[in-house]
């Protein structure tokens, strides 16, 4: 159960402790006991669930005034007892109020969040000293303590938490979260500001901040480094450092309680900030992550004070030491000075001066980044004072100190830092401004300092910031005002100072490059150069010089040193790219490309490929592109012609981000390439070239640099490559290759690819022992070869690279030479196949004679040998040679695509090649195994090899004199090893190849048909020959890839060899109409290569001929029905027509083959079963294509044929055929109208054999009618019906055949009049022809509607005459009938029904004539008509059922009711009458109710007439008829009114006559059961409204359950109102018809009176309750009723009349319940009850005492309470039928006593003991 005890939302442990606290505090006294026990429960609570114990017992503390007014004192005392509190929690004060005592005893953890300061600080001091258990799912005591010493307000209580929280933490406690640590941040900082704010001296709150920021540094431990602790962690450490100048004690001890250490002394802690790795780091990220906004260092409170600790103690330590200090040291120092002029606002600058003296005292300890960062930080202070007060001074202090510890000139060392790329505007200007002052102050010392930085001052002029340009103009014009002595500089160094003066001396060019910026330099450096007296030794000494500030050297002693490695030197880079930039657009004339590559370019070229360091700064990048450039060997003859259209310059990013420049060469003289290339430049290529992986970053970028702007430039291709000798560009390209195949270099492979080779440079890198090995490099020519296929096959060396190509191909093929690595192996084949098949194009195509002719045709057959030899084939008359077969896949696709290519050069010699060796690659490899696998990628594959081997092979056919059925022989006996599917897969294949073959040699169409006949011919020989229903599956899986013309192209071609074969079968004879069966392809040819190629004797050969024949046939038979071909002949368009009539014709043309063959007289043996198939495959194929033809030449056809043909079934097959296409046509679709044009045509057909019947062939004309009007219905339903449009015209068209379809109708009809002529009618010709009229007629009728009206008279007399005689027929003597016949009459019923349906929906008003003969018993009411045994026969009924439901709804009641009324006399058997009356209830349901009022006579009178027909005849099923004429009566009161109710029901009651027993009969019976079943009808309808109607019945009623009391219970007289005795009926009768009105009147009976009672028991309560009175007697009587019937019998007709059928109602017991319920009196109860008593004490009849008791169970059910004031006389006799022997009887008795306790609300076993 402790989960739920610790389930703080079910509150038990709050609760409980609660409850014993409040317990103990209401005992007075408390015995110790108690005590005891409380405190241990409370104890183990508490254990359980801290947080609930605590709240339970702060509760029942914070209500003891209302527990108790006991004195506070003993209160106090018993919580102590109970709680174990100690006395000290309280005051002094022992006589304390106990509401002042109340907060104080609280649970501690309760008492801490207290409104008042002094509980909160006295539950601080009682966790301090007993720490309560720990929540698991709450808060910590540490987060509360943290929390209160975060938040709390009161000083005192604030650090009383924090004092707790310490303890804690120092004795071990460990913390929880990062968010505590958090929480420790927040509260330091909270106390720091709060502190810093105050006047008093520091808090005791601040060093308690200051001791738990030290264990929480500590308990973050090893997790420092950690991302998510990191930032905290140096936050904390930080915040400790910040006070160790204002705290020192706190902080010292806080820091070293942080770092583990011991806690000695303040020295010893700041000593740490000297010696601790951890603590230098944090200063060093806050220099790293300085321009970082992210850690609001800037807004940190400690970040200050921080700095101000670190920098003072580390430059005490580096100025108070006089050892060597580490520049690690000097660093740190330097950076947390910088740091203090970046974030003070006001910083002491006297201090600050002071520390960066002592920093740049040690400077030389510094590494030269770290100084340049240093002086660059220093001039980026944006605060002018500032930086005027302090930096100024110690940047020149700074600057002095490096440069005479390193020998260089202070100029130098500004000019770098000015120069370098990350120097900003203001940055650049204060240098300049330092610059000009160090030359103003040094004066003569100054000039060897000049020539250092002329290089410097030129970049400066050539800034692209203007500010700046005009700086170093003022920095030269300074230079210029101080005399500088020449005695102890060179030459070169005086020429250089000359002049940088002379730049002050041209003030006009000054100006325009200060206007202008960079694009002015070159021009100005040029004009400079052009003035000087020396201008070459000048621009020697400025390359020279270029070449020393880029590589950071300095002449000291007359030595070259360097100061600074090429990436730190990023000034000098940037200051030489600039000046060397500017050199090269000056022209050749003041810079020659070879000058400056001599004199600056190499030198540099030579430092860079020296270089090893990491990271290449952009500044250098331009360094080596300037020198990148220079290899190009572009030379600007005419500096003035940059920018022209000839010289485009353009420039973008480099991979660095940097902007490199590209040349593009036009016809422009100013600009060209170098001639000849110089050797230096190409050396020095091919050493930026030698890259290696491993080599050094710069030179990767140097080599990226040189494919990217030299080797990969356009024009460097075009004019020098291609002068260079062979090779140099072998060596050249070589190293491109192993560029390309390390993969270390991007672009490589690319500048190798647009390159212009020949094929002399592909064939000397392919030759040789190398590339049998380097597959890579193989797989890489061959692409370049792939690439420049067109430009290769024109080039020199052409033959020679053809040959280098196959020779490698054969190596590579070679067993000795394949490796281990096939799949690489196989890889490089393919590449060189890909190669072989663009360089060797097909002859045929635009290839130059010179190229066919330089192909020996020696090599073609020798390279073809090696192809087929590769594929796996065997050339006849070859040596097969030993070499690896290509997989099967895309090599053998390429090699037989170059062998189709060979072939066109020599096709006498290749051709004959081609097909064995492709049969030999694709189905049988060298061991006969198959090597074709049927899956989808080697079946695309052998698919691409058919496509490129079948059309070569048909087009050089002819020239090597080849037969394409040989072609056909081969396949095939190859393929028929191999399963069906690959066969199938193979066959598609060759299909797919042929249509492929060019028109212009042999119409593929016609392969196709020759491919099939032969592939048909093929399987005749065969020893198990597939079905032909497989055959063509096949055949359809193998055509449907090609094209829907080609199929049926291919079909007229073997409908062709079918024509041919069937003349050798004949014999031979002439005839011209079948000269257009002539084809491409020679029968014989067929049957030499396929048929007879064993030479069978004639008997054989005609066989064969006959089977091959007739497969053909059925094969194309069973084509034509396919989906494509059924499309294609049916489109209708220009080709497919003629396709089409074509392949009629042809089929026309082999018919008549057929005839004169089946008309031959010596027939042969099996000659009549060969002529029998032949024609029905014949006439097969000429249907199914007949039913193709598009509609206008299929209805020219057939008008044709009808009109002219004189057979009579193909007339009526051809009219057939015309309906069946219509019913698939659009009713809108303009071929709609084209059938309509065809009624015409039929029109005259049907009427010119309408009039009579001929003997002579009658049956053919009867088909022909029978024909066009099924056509006629056809089109009326599909073409007009369907149709959307206007029919105005087409109805027109159909109102002749509906007038000649009548008279047919009339015509035939005759015939059905005679009786004995009825069955020989019946299925004959004439009636089918009746129900095809009568069929069209129905259709007809629904189109035309009023257009039909004239008709109606004729047609509808004849139909009704027709089916009456059927009727009549099938009533009298169907049992003579065979099936077949009777079918036929059922067929004839239902066409006969549907144009009488159809005239009912469409002409209802105009059928009031007919109706009386419609209603005659032999027409619809016809009980032949309402069968429903098959399915014909509910076709009938339900045809004849929705005409009655048609006639009833449409026709006005007005003459239909008349008429039904008139023919229900008629009626002579039930289904008549449930016809009849089924209509007439329908007809009043959908009439409205003023006419049917009107009609109601009409509707009694019929209604009548079917109840007396019960007693009339002998009917089974009397009741279903009376219920159906009560429907009927229902469906009339309904729209009757009261008023006109009531005299209805009296002249029911008056045709029911007066109940007398001794003129009973049958018939009265019948009306008293009918009159009884519609008054319970009503009744239960009507419902109170009928009341008053059944009032003139009641004595009736009464009368009548009298008769039925005394009769059925033994009485023997019965005694009237008028005193007489009337004598007893005799013996009762056994036919339960006698007693089948008794069941209704209980029934009207009970209906009546619920309603009454639901009325309130008005009616059986009237005239002093006389009805009640009068009821109750023979009702309470009828409980002790005995069955009239059999023993067998008996208790069923009890159990009915008494008890009565579940769900229904018409019981004894159910007419008394009804009876009390509508008395609703106690006094009228009573005697009801006696009566049911008594029924219930019956002591010899069991079933009446069963009916007793359920008769009281159903009145206790339904009055309730109000009968139990009868309960008492009821007890008794419940208390002995409790006792019956009857099992049942006994739980009814229970049930009713159970009712009744319920129902009282007690027991009453008392009362019935």
């Amino acid at each position: 159960l402790e989960p739920l005890w610790k389930d703080q939302t079910l509150n038990l442990t709050a609760s409980l402790s609660a409850t014993l606290l409040k317990m103990a505090i209401s005992l007075d006294p408390c015995a110790d006991s108690t005590v005891e026990g409380i405190q241990s429960i409370i104890e183990a609570l508490k254990a359980v669930c801290p947080t609930g114990c605590d709240a339970g017992i702060a509760h029942a503390v914070m209500n003891i005034g209302m527990i108790t007014q006991v004195d506070g004192k003993v209160i106090r005392q018993l919580i102590m007892r109970i709680l174990v509190l100690d006395e000290l929690n309280f005051t002094e004060d022992k006589t304390i109020d106990v509401d002042d005592a109340t907060p104080l005893m609280l649970p501690p953890r309760v008492g801490l969040e207290h409104a008042d300061a002094s509980v909160r600080l006295n539950a601080i001091e009682i966790l301090a000293r007993d720490p309560s258990a720990v929540d698991s799912e709450g808060e910590s005591l540490e987060q509360a303590l943290l929390r209160h010493f975060v938040t709390e307000d009161d000083l005192k209580v604030a650090v009383a938490a924090g004092e707790a929280l310490a303890g804690l933490l120092d004795g071990g406690s460990d913390f929880v979260s990062l968010s505590l640590v958090e929480d420790c941040l927040k509260a330091l900082r909270k106390w720091t500001f709060l502190d810093k704010n105050s006047t008093e001296e520091p808090s005791r709150a601040l060093e308690v901040a200051l001791d738990i920021a030290g264990l929480a540094v500590m308990a973050l431990g090893e997790h420092h480094h950690m991302d998510e602790v990191k930032l905290i962690h140096q936050q904390l450490l930080r915040g400790i450092i910040a006070h160790l100048n204002v705290m020192e004690a706190h902080a010292s001890s806080a820091l070293l309680k942080a770092l583990g250490r011991s806690r000695n002394s303040k020295k010893n802690a700041k000593n740490l900030l000297l010696t601790t790795e951890l603590l230098r780091n944090g200063l060093r990220s806050c220099w790293n992550d300085k321009e970082t906004p992210a850690n609001g260092q800037n807004n940190d409170i400690f970040f200050r004070y921080y700095l101000d600790v670190y920098s003072s103690v580390l430059v005490g330590a580096i100025g108070s030491s006089t050892k060597a200090i580490s520049k690690e040291y000097v660093s740190d120092a330097l950076n947390a000075c910088l740091l203090r002029v970046q974030f003070e606002e006001s910083p002491n600058t006297e201090t600050l001066g002071q520390q960066l003296n002592t920093c740049a005292t040690r400077i030389t300890s510094v590494d030269t980044s770290a100084f340049l960062d240093a002086i660059m930080q220093l001039s980026l202070l944006p605060s002018k004072n500032i930086y005027e007060a302090v930096c100024i001074t110690s940047i020149d202090r700074l600057c002095d100190g490096y440069a005479s510890a390193h020998g260089l000139s202070k100029l130098r060392v500004l000019m770098e830092a000015a120069l370098r790329p990350d120097s900003r505007e203001m940055c650049v200007l204060r240098f300049i401004s330092l610059a000009s002052d160090c030359i103003a102050n040094k004066k003569k010392e100054i000039s060897s300092s000049l020539t250092e930085i002329t290089i410097h001052v030129l970049a400066l002029l050539g800034h692209a910031t203007q500010s700046i340009r005009k700086s170093a103009l003022a920095l030269v014009e300074t230079a210029s005002r101080v005399e500088t002595a020449h005695s102890a500089i060179t030459e070169g160094d005086k020429l250089l100072i000359a002049f940088l003066l002379s730049i002050v001396g041209t003030m006009e060019s000054a100006s325009q490059i200060i206007m202008d910026g960079p694009s002015a330099l070159p021009g100005y450096l040029a004009a400079l150069v052009a003035k000087s007296n020396h201008p070459q030794k000048l621009t020697i000494e400025l390359l020279k010089l270029c070449r020393r500030t880029a590589c950071s050297m300095y002449t000291n002693a007359d030595e070259e040193k360097k100061w600074l490695s090429l990436k730190e030197g990023q000034g000098g880079c940037f200051a030489a790219a600039v000046v060397l930039k500017a050199l090269e657009f000056s022209g050749e004339a003041t810079a020659p490309l070879m000058c400056r590559y001599s004199h600056a370019g190499k030198d540099i070229l030579d430092e860079l490929l020296k270089d090893d360091t990491e990271g290449i700064p952009e500044s250098m990048i331009d360094v080596v592109h300037c020198v990148v450039r220079m290899m190009k060997g572009v030379i600007v003859n005419d500096a003035a012609s940059i920018g022209s259209e000839g010289m485009i310059i353009s420039t973008g990013p480099s991979r660095r981000g940097t902007r490199a420049r590209s040349y593009s060469l036009s016809g422009s003289p100013g600009v060209s390439l170098i001639d000849p290339y110089p050797n230096p430049l190409y050396t020095g290529i091919l050493s930026i070239l030698s890259y290696t992986e491993g080599d050094a970053e710069i030179k990767k970028e140097l080599c990226q640099a040189v494919l990217k702007e030299v080797l990969g430039s356009t024009s460097w291709g075009e004019a020098v490559f291609k002068t260079m000798n062979r090779a140099s560009r072998k060596k050249l390209l070589e190293l491109l290759l192993s560029l390309w195949k390390s993969e270390t270099i991007d672009g490589a492979g690319d500048v190798f690819l647009k390159l212009d080779l020949d094929g002399k440079d592909i064939a000397n890198l392919t030759s040789g022992e190398r590339m049998k090995t380097d597959l890579s490099s193989v797989i890489f020519l061959s692409d370049y070869v792939h690439a420049h296929s067109n430009r290769l096959r024109e080039s020199g060396g052409y033959i020679e690279l053809l040959s280098v190509l196959f020779n490698t191909l054969e190596m590579m093929s070679s067993d000795e030479c394949m490796g281990d690595d096939e799949d690489d192996a196989d890889f490089g084949r393919q590449s060189l196949l890909r190669v072989l098949v663009g360089l060797v194009p097909c002859a045929d195509t635009n290839v130059s004679p010179n190229l066919k002719k330089k192909i020996p045709k020696k090599d073609l057959v020798k390279w073809a040998t090696l192809l087929i030899a590769l594929v796996g084939g065997f050339p006849e008359g070859q040596e097969a040679k030993k070499m690896r077969p290509l997989p099967f896949g895309r090599p053998k696709s390429l090699s037989f695509s170059l062998l189709t290519s060979l072939c066109s050069y020599d096709p006498t010699s290749i051709a004959p090649m081609l097909v064995p060796a492709m049969l030999d690659s694709i189905i049988v490899g060298s061991n006969s195994s198959a090597l074709y696998r049927s899956s989808s990628l080697e079946y695309r594959l052998a698919h691409d090899v058919f496509i490129s081997v079948v059309p070569i092979f048909f087009k050089y056919a002819d020239i090597a004199r080849l037969n394409q059925f040989d072609f056909y022989r081969q396949f095939l006996a190859k393929v028929a090893n191999v399963g069906q599917k690959r066969r199938t897969e193979l066959y598609s294949c060759m299909v797919d190849a042929i249509m492929t073959v060019p028109s212009a040699n042999i119409s593929s169409t016609s392969l196709l048909g020759s491919f099939v006949t032969a592939l048909i011919a093929f399987d005749v020989i065969r020893s198990e020959p597939m079905e032909t229903s497989f055959l063509v599956e096949s055949f359809y899986e193998i055509l449907r890839v090609s094209s829907p013309m080609a199929l049926v192209s291919s079909l007229s071609q073997m409908i062709g060899f079918a024509y041919h074969l069937l003349v050798k079968i004949v014999g031979d004879f002439k005839d011209d109409d079948h000269l257009r069966l002539c084809m491409n392809g020679s029968t014989d040819d067929l049957e030499a290569a396929i048929l007879f190629g064993s030479k069978p004797s004639d008997a054989n050969q005609r066989a064969l001929r006959m089977k091959t024949f007739l497969t053909l046939l059925s094969v194309v038979s069973n084509l034509l029905t396919t989906s494509p071909v059924t499309t294609l002949v049916m489109q209708g368009d220009e080709n497919a027509s003629k396709l089409s009539l074509d392949l009629w014709q042809d089929l026309l043309l082999l018919q008549s083959a057929s005839f004169r063959r089946s008309g031959e007289n010596d027939l042969e043996e099996g000659s009549e079963q060969f002529s029998e198939e032949c024609q029905q495959l014949i006439n097969a194929s000429l249907e199914q294509v007949q039913s193709m033809l598009p509609a206008h030449l299929f209805l020219a056809s057939a008008a044709l044929l009808i009109e002219d043909c004189y057979d009579t079934e193909l007339c009526s097959r051809a009219i057939r055929l015309v309906a069946d296409r219509a019913a698939q046509t659009d009713s809108d679709s303009p071929e709609a109208s084209l059938f309509l044009d065809m009624l015409p045509t039929l029109a005259g057909c049907l009427g010119s054999l309408s009039g009579s019947i001929a003997v002579e062939n009658a049956e053919g004309q009867m088909l022909i009618q029978q024909a066009v009007l099924v056509a006629v219905e056809i089109f009326a339903r599909a073409l007009c019906m369907r149709s959307s449009k206007d029919n105005g015209e087409r109805l027109d068209l159909f109102v002749e055949f509906l007038k000649q379809a009548s008279d047919l109708i009339k015509l035939y009809g005759a015939h059905f009049e005679q009786e004995d002529h009825v069955m020989t009618a019946v299925g004959s010709a004439s009636c089918q022809t009746l129900c095809s009229a009568a069929l069209c007629v129905s259709t007809l009728v629904r189109l035309l509607t009023v257009r039909s009206i004239a008709f109606l008279p004729d047609l509808v007399g004849s139909l009704i005459s027709v089916l009456c005689s059927v009727n009549q027929a099938l009533a009298s003597s169907s049992d003579q009938w065979t099936a077949a016949r009777k079918s036929h009459a059922r067929v004839l019923q239902i066409s006969i029904l549907r144009p009488l349906l159809a005239i009912a929906a469409s002409l209802p008003q105009f059928l009031g004539p007919y109706l009386d003969r419609l209603f005659l018993p032999s027409a619809l009411l016809s009980p032949s008509l309402r069968m429903r045994d098959t399915e014909q026969q509910v076709a009938v009924s339900s045809l004849a059922s929705q005409l009655g439901v048609l006639l009833s709804s449409k026709i006005p009641a007005r003459q239909l009711i008349p008429s039904l009324s008139k023919s229900i006399p008629r009626c002579t058997n039930l289904a008549e009458f449930q016809a009849l009356l089924a209509m007439l209830k329908n007809s009043i349901q959908e009439s409205p109710r003023n006419e049917v009022s009107s009609l109601r006579s009409w509707v009694l009178k019929s209604l009548t007439d079917a109840y007396e027909f019960c007693g009339q005849y002998e009917v089974s099923e009397p009741a279903n008829l009376v219920t159906e004429a009560n429907d009927v009566l229902i469906a009339l009161v309904m729209k009757l009114s009261e008023a006109q109710l009531r005299p209805m029901y009296a002249k029911l009651r008056e045709w029911r006559g007066n109940f007398d027993t001794d003129t009973e009969s049958s018939a009265l019976a019948v009306k008293r059961h009918a009159f009884w079943c519609m008054s319970s009808l009503l009744s239960s309808q009507l419902r109170a409204i009928f009341l008053p109607c059944f009032s003139t019945v009641v004595s009736d009623a009464v009368d009548e359950l009298e008769v039925a009391a005394l009769q059925l219970s033994g009485s023997k007289k019965k005694k009237i109102d008028d005193g007489r005795k009337r004598q007893r009926l005799g013996t009762v009768d056994d036919d339960i018809a006698s007693w089948t009105f008794l069941k209704p009147l209980l029934s009207c009976l009970e209906s009546a009176l619920h309603a009454d009672a639901v009325e309130g028991g008005k009616w059986v309560r009237h005239d002093d309750s006389q009805r009640y009175h009068s009821l109750l007697p023979p009702l309470a009587k009828l409980l002790e009723l005995r069955s009239p019937f059999m023993s067998h019998e008996s208790e069923s007709f009890y159990q009915q009349v008494v008890h009565g059928i579940e769900g229904e109602t018409g019981s004894v017991i159910g007419c008394l319940t009804a009876l009390a319920s509508a008395a609703g009196n106690e006094q009228l109860w009573k005697p009801l009850n006696r009566d049911v008593l008594q029924a219930c004490g019956n002591e010899t009849r069991a079933e009446v005492r069963k009916g007793g008791v359920s008769c009281l169970l159903s009145l206790i059910k339904a009055l309730g309470e109000e009968y139990m004031v009868l309960l008492p006389e009821c007890l008794p006799v419940l208390s002995e039928l409790l006792e019956d022997t009857d099992e049942q009887i006994g739980i009814l008795a229970k049930e009713c006593v159970t009712l009744c306790e319920s129902l009282l609300g007690e027991s009453l076993q008392d009362s019935l003991r």
